[in-house]
């Protein structure tokens, strides 16, 4: 019994800072601010694949041969 009063007491205070309304005086409305403008709908581009022809690579310290092959690009 005791905790459920002592968690009311506690949580009372926080209720009531949270039902409050705003009042009107703190609301501010700026009618000199035009609105941003609306940016266009992004399209996104296609994926195709592209060709990398083999050549010499680093790797570990040693050249590597990196053979053709193909990869995803937008």
């Amino acid at each position: 019994m005791k905790k459920i009063i002592a968690g009311a007491l506690i949580a009372l205070p926080l209720m009531t800072t949270f039902a409050t309304k705003a009042s009107a005086s703190e609301v501010i409305i700026r009618s000199g601010i035009r609105p941003t403008e609306h940016r266009g709908e992004f399209i996104a581009r296609g994926r195709h694949r592209v060709f990398i022809p083999g050549h010499w690579q680093y790797r570990n310290h040693h050249r590597q041969w990196i053979r053709g092959h193909y990869e995803w690009r937008y």
